[in-house]
């Protein structure tokens, strides 16, 4: 008989053998892991050197724009002054225009502020390029500018920024670029092209808030209590319920203190006197000269509408400025509650808030003598206390027909190129 083979550590043999191959298994595995992880971690960077560009981008076109938008008021001013000096010229002794009006080369005047626009932007980029820090995402992520100018665009009539953002992780590592252009369009201040700004046959200087009624009252009398599209004259206690794209003249000012709500859209009212009214309700679209004093029950709503009062005012109720402009020449009191957003209030006198002052950051509120309220809501640097009433008056100035709000500047148009570089190479 043939003897039993001997299979002592087969199976010993056999763990080896499978301990080998789960280990390179394992092995090959874990090396497709890590490759996949740093593929990974390599994207996420170059996603978030994209995000830091991206961000620096949002920052930079916010920058000009704000420039652009916080300039406007004094682009107008010098457009107002450089129509009357055509004006002035042409109506000189020397250039009798025999009762005509003068002509006003408004092409001219839409250049000189468009170089004036100009300026403004290449003061805003030496800022960025001198003193402006580098702002950073996670401490490794960073952005800035590069190569930012400045220059004439359209034959004159905007202002082109051109420049590069620069994001990078890590001191250039990663690096990517945003190349963008954003044009400023400068408008026309030709009245034949601006045909939504009132009409208040007061000239296009700036006003004296000493002398808001211009006077000449059209002969028409205003007959009905619905006013629209009409320009035309009414009395002190004339029943008015809605006012709308209509000029009104009030020669004796307006004392109704008894009668519902006045609702005044897409108007301009002069009132030579005090303007008291019960209900106020809807306000918009609108401007308002008071030669006098002003008062409400209740006044809730103002939105896109310049204010002028040249005297005291007292509402009752909240009130909510919103994109509009309220130049007070007195003291103002409001016994509810205050909230301004994206407008100015400039209060030539003390301001007393019967409950809670909010004001958000696009907003501003400047008085003169004291100011009291309940609570606040807003950030304090929104808020400046001026030496005397004349300099508040002057930090918010009054402008008449030609004041023109944002929405009839034409927004900011931008482009943007995406560019990649690594190493910190271009």
């Amino acid at each position: 008989m043939r003897g039993v083979r001997n299979e002592t550590g087969y199976a010993l043999l056999l763990v080896l053998l499978l301990i080998v191959f789960i280990t390179i298994l394992t092995a090959v595995f874990l090396r497709g892991s890590i490759s996949n992880a740093k593929q990974e971690q390599a994207v996420d960077k170059n996603h978030l050197t994209v995000i830091s560009a991206e961000t620096g981008m949002d920052y930079y076109k916010n920058y000009f724009s704000n420039i652009y938008y916080d300039n406007i008021p004094e682009l107008e001013v010098e457009a107002n002054r450089l129509i009357e000096a055509q004006k002035n010229k042409g109506n000189s002794s020397g250039n009798s225009n025999n009762g005509k009006a003068v002509a006003v080369d408004y092409v001219l005047v839409q250049k000189s502020i468009n170089d004036l626009l100009l300026t403004k932007m290449k003061n805003g980029i030496q800022k960025v390029n001198g003193t402006l820090d580098k702002f950073g995402i996670y401490q490794d992520y960073t952005f800035f500018p590069e190569n930012l100018k400045v220059e004439k665009a359209s034959e004159g009539t905007s202002v082109k920024v051109t420049g590069t953002v620069r994001g990078t992780y890590r001191n250039a590592e990663i690096v990517k670029r945003l190349n963008f252009t954003q044009e400023f369009k400068t408008i026309t201040f030709d009245p034949k092209n601006t045909s939504e700004l009132p009409s208040q046959g007061a000239g296009n200087s700036v006003i004296n808030i000493n002398n808001l009624y211009p006077g000449n009252e059209p002969n028409s009398p205003c007959l009905e209590s619905k006013i629209k599209g009409k320009k035309c004259t009414a009395g002190n206690n004339f029943y008015i319920k809605d006012i709308e794209e209509s000029t009104i003249f009030f020669p004796k000012g307006y004392m109704n203190e008894k009668q519902g709500n006045v609702k005044i859209d897409e108007s301009t009212i002069f009132s030579n006197g005090p303007f008291h009214v019960k209900n106020m309700n809807d306000l918009e679209d609108s401007h308002l000269y008071i030669n006098g004093s002003f008062s409400a029950k209740n006044m809730n709503d103002v939105e896109d509408t310049l204010m002028v009062v040249n005297g005291k005012i007292d509402i009752d109720s909240n009130i909510e400025f919103e994109e509009s402009q309220l130049v007070v020449n007195g003291d103002a009191t409001i016994k509810g509650h205050l909230d301004i957003e994206e407008s100015k209030v400039c209060i030539a006198g003390s301001l007393s808030v019967g409950k809670t002052l909010s004001i958000d950051k696009d907003s501003m509120l400047y008085y003169w003598n004291k100011l009291t309220y309940k609570s606040l809501n807003g950030n304090q640097k929104n808020i400046a206390k001026l030496k005397s009433a004349s300099e508040v008056l002057e930090k918010c100035k009054i402008f008449n027909s030609s004041d023109v709000s944002k929405e009839k500047w034409q927004s900011p148009s931008i482009d943007v190129t995406y560019q990649q570089s690594v190493g910190g190479s271009t």
